[in-house]
């Protein structure tokens, strides 16, 4: 039985134990041959699923899956979401988060084997990789599996499995659209089998471009005053200029040719998403093989591989505006002794200097950010069949990853004071007074302070791994088996940071210690009762133990055992159940200082600061973010849990029910708190004392003196040690951090905050998944029926060990109560249709992320998509006419846009990007040959 792509639902059938050792299939979550996972579910989707679907990548499959939630793992990530690490995404890339949990909490596996971490922060994989052409199927498996697979089965796995070697050959192309944009991919896939062996090898381009934000008014503007709250920035075009409280607008039309007397009373602004784009543009080629061949009776040669190239561009809304103070001797400045007399309305004295609001937009554009992701994977082993229906498996993998992301719309800070004093050499000086007039600023001037940033890193993997299986005994209920083994990987991280702002070209590279993991585990499968024993109210009852071990050489050892029960009372019942502890080990790019680390601006409104010793002032007021990584991080750790019940009633042939109930609390967790809470917040709640530095100029409460926390501040932007300062949940550590404007001075910044990596977070989450899945088989084809659905009880999250835990279910940046699919379709002969209906519930948004306070209630969402898929099969007598199928879908059939939100997260936006796409309708065509 095939499980349908959507209802996603139902255990895997139970995979008979074939004698070919080349035919032999390991199920997710279980190491024993032959066996489904006992306790626990496992949900498929297979080709058969992928072509009713219509979609194209398993990224956009898995996203329909109310489980996978798109957190921290999208490339549709631009505005809206400081959640989970989000703005740290910044290679955009497509990878599932289980319940929420976070996408390190998710294990990604290819054909059963652990793959290389992709990402800046090394926590995704990136779910396009493997092209569906050359996918048999996707499991996934939504329960703890450290006792299997070791660190980051967390919240559980999801595991790619590719085609087994067939002889023939496939072509697949697509082509789509929503308003706005197009996508296209082509892909194809070739085999052949013989006697002893066979092969398969599959090649895919995909493309899509870029969706500009313009394209989106009604959800792409930071103008929330139509709502009652605030209008669009003052980093305008034209600026503004700016003396003490008052801001003056400056005039449009004169070329940046400005006298005191021309400015305006009326503030300029503008939407921060001009020139912006919505989502990237992708480029991405991916190659994948298998293969087995035969050495000998019983011995197998067999391997498997991928490559993946993807390269995106994105113009952002970023660092487009800077407050600049203007020298009198810049030659276009108001106050340059040239234009005296200084006369004006509005009593502007010219004292040494101007501050001016600035728009780099009408310079460079957006703030433009390009790179790729590279990653590859080997695997090369033996499997072999040994005496009493024992089997084996050696094998050996080598993997890499790479990524760079390069920010080149950067401005060289020094070099911007020189030109904004006048010129330099032959350089003119810098206009900050320009209205947008096409050239107002040099190219010369504008190459002389554009600079640029280039982050990423590259990381190395050499596995092995060996395991036995097989039956020890029998018992009345069957044969009671095991499957032992070890395995050893070596892992090396490097960051690396490229840049010119802070003076001439330079790159810094920073590895981290090679990390060696070394592990031996076991499980045991005992069939209490069978065929042989079955009494009244037990037909069946299954028992799964399984224990791992894993020693680390940087942080230390760890041991997670799990437990599973399967019991069938009465025909088409089955009660499940299972108990286990699983971890995460920390990244090398969580654990290493340098890894996108950053002296981050950001502002704080004074008005909102409730620390009772705040002296500053009640506008914006700048803090200065310390991010990247934390050598003292240690791993996280859960305990899960989990109760269903599957229900398959003989006098319903084709109906199947599920109802699972799973509990996780996950302590330890990396997280970044201070900076998710947003600055006001953390300086104005105690509990996030221990990641907040106060500047005692404006917090008569600070632990520290002025020279201290100058001290400290001037370490951190040069790079050099820090001081050690007590009451700071980790110390502050050397690293080349990316110093940004306006981020190091100690007169103007209130606050450092610590957003690194840090053990702090605590999570307690119980809910369930539903499933339902009818065929009816009637005179004229065959209808399906499906349903698929989690209920969220509760998801409890305290951000640091000193807040408590508070409610988050139904809160913006957090799992929903309710998330469903239904699913009709009809397969007659050579046609089959299907329609789907998603629901997302209506929820809240939290005072502080809303533009407007009071507005905080979010809309429910339904959409419907539609797919149609005609096969030719052997419909004609001309051969290249034949095993062709047509697939066209629309995804959101009505072009529903997703429910208002004025979310005022950075950068604003009027929806929620977590459960709504900006997309609207996309209508897809595929073509797909076999020979």
């Amino acid at each position: 039985m095939t499980v349908s792509a959507i209802a996603l639902a139902f255990a895997a059938p139970a995979i008979a134990q074939d004698e070919e050792v080349e035919d032999e299939l390991v199920v997710t979550g279980t190491r024993i041959q032959g066996i489904d996972p006992v306790g626990s579910n496992v949900q498929a989707i297979g080709q058969e699923d992928i072509d009713n679907v219509g979609l194209t990548s398993s990224a956009d499959l898995l996203r329909k899956s109310p489980q996978v939630l798109s957190f921290a793992g999208t490339e549709n990530r631009a505005g809206g979401r400081e959640v989970q690490g989000e703005t740290l995404n910044t290679t955009y890339t497509n990878s599932p988060n289980l319940r929420g949990l976070g996408t390190a909490a998710t294990l990604s596996l290819v054909n059963n084997h652990r793959v290389p971490p992709m990402g800046p922060n090394m926590q995704v994989f990136d779910s396009a990789t493997i092209p569906l052409i050359a996918m048999e199927r996707i499991e996934i498996f939504a329960d703890g599996a450290s006792a299997i697979y070791g660190s980051d089965a967390i919240a559980g796995v999801v595991n790619y499995i590719m085609r087994k070697p067939f002889d023939g050959a496939e072509i697949k192309s697509g082509f789509g659209f929503v308003d706005g944009a197009q996508r296209w991919d082509i892909s194809g896939v070739f085999g052949q089998e013989w006697d002893t062996g066979g092969f398969m090898v599959a090649a895919e381009h995909l493309h899509r471009d870029h969706l500009e934000a313009t394209q989106r008014p009604d959800l792409y503007s930071d103008d929330f005053s139509s709502y009652g709250g605030a209008p669009s920035s003052t980093f305008a075009i034209p600026g503004n200029v700016v003396v003490g409280n008052d801001i003056y607008g400056i005039p449009s039309g004169g070329g940046g040719d400005v006298n005191l007397s021309d400015l305006s009373t009326s503030v300029n602004r503008t939407n921060i998403w001009l020139e912006a784009d919505a989502s990237p543009e992708i480029d991405q080629d991916n190659v994948v093989f298998n293969f087995y061949q035969q050495l000998f009776e019983g011995v197998e040669l067999f391997g498997d591989g991928f490559y993946s190239n993807r390269e995106f561009e994105i113009d952002q809304t970023g660092r487009v505006g800077q407050t600049m103070t203007v020298p009198d001797t810049n030659p276009y400045s108001p106050c340059n002794a040239a234009n005296a007399p200084f006369t004006n309305p509005y009593g502007i004295m010219c004292s040494g200097a101007l501050t001016v609001q600035y728009n780099y937009v009408q310079d460079f554009g957006g703030d433009r950010r390009f790179g790729y992701e590279e990653v590859y994977n080997g695997v090369f082993g033996l499997r072999f069949s040994l005496p009493h229906e024992w089997s084996g498996e050696f094998f050996g993998a080598k993997g890499h990853s790479e990524n760079r992301s390069n920010n080149d719309t950067l401005i060289r800070g020094s070099r911007l004071a020189e030109v904004l004093a006048g010129s330099v050499g032959s350089v003119p000086a810098f206009n900050p007074f320009c209205d947008g007039t096409p050239g107002c600023n040099s190219p010369e001037t504008l190459s002389y302070i554009q600079g640029f940033n280039e982050t990423g890193f590259e990381f190395d993997r050499t596995h092995f791994s060996a395991n036995l299986g097989g039956p020890i005994f029998s018992v009345p209920g069957g044969d009671v088996s095991i499957a032992v083994g070890g395995e050893y990987y070596k892992d090396v991280f490097v960051n690396i940071v490229t840049g010119n702002t802070r003076g001439p070209e330079s790159t810094t590279l920073t590895p981290s210690p090679a990390r060696k993991v070394k592990a031996a585990f076991g499980e045991l499968y005992l069939p209490v009762v069978g065929s042989g024993n079955a009494m009244p109210m037990v037909q069946s009852l299954n028992i799964s133990a399984a224990v791992r071990f894993e020693d680390y050489n940087d942080f230390g050892s760890t041991t997670n055992p799990k437990i599973g029960v399967d019991w069938v009372p009465v025909e088409g019942v089955k009660i499940r159940g299972s108990y286990g502890t699983s971890f995460r080990a920390p990244s090398l790019a969580d654990n290493n200082p340098a890894s996108t680390a950053a002296l981050l601006p950001r502002v704080a409104a004074g008005s909102t600061i409730t620390d009772a010793s705040y002296t500053g002032g009640a506008g914006s007021q700048p803090v200065t973010y310390i991010v990247g990584g934390n050598s003292a991080l240690g791993p996280e750790t859960a305990r899960t849990w989990s109760l269903g019940i599957e229900w398959t009633p003989p006098s319903v042939e084709g109906l199947t029910v599920d109802l699972t109930y799973y509990n996780v609390k996950y302590e330890g967790k990396v997280d970044f708190p201070a900076f998710n809470a947003g600055a006001s917040a953390a300086l104005s709640d105690p509990g996030y004392d221990a990641f907040v530095l106060r500047n005692p100029r404006f917090f008569s409460s600070s632990k520290v003196s002025m020279a201290e926390f100058d001290a400290v501040l001037a370490a951190l932007a040069a790079a050099a040690p820090v001081p050690e300062v007590s009451g700071l949940f980790t110390q502050y550590e050397t690293a080349f951090r990316l110093p940004l404007p306006g981020s190091s001075d100690p007169n103007t910044v209130i606050a450092v905050i610590d957003g690194r990596r840090n053990n702090v977070g605590v999570v307690k989450t119980d809910g369930l998944d539903f499933s339902a899945r009818y065929n009816l088989d009637t005179d004229f084809g065959g209808l399906r029926f499906g349903a698929l659905a989690t209920y969220v009880l509760n998801y409890e999250e305290a951000a640091t060990p000193f807040l408590p835990l508070s409610e988050q279910v139904n809160n913006f940046g957090y799992p929903l109560n309710f998330r469903g699919r239904l699913e009709a379709g009809a397969d007659m002969g050579r046609f089959s249709g299907t329609v789907f209906l998603n629901y997302t519930n209506s929820y809240e948004i939290e005072s502080k992320f809303s533009a407007v306070p009071s507005a905080t209630d979010i809309d429910s969402y339904t959409t419907v998509d539609l797919s149609l898929v005609y096969r030719t099969e052997d419909m004609f007598d001309w051969a290249p006419a034949n095993d062709i199928t047509f697939v066209f879908a629309v995804q959101n059939v009505f072009d529903q846009d997703p429910p208002l939100v004025l979310n005022n997260t950075s950068p604003g936006v009027l929806f929620d990007p977590s459960y709504g796409s900006a997309l609207g309708r996309l209508v897809t065509f595929q073509l797909r040959k076999a020979f």
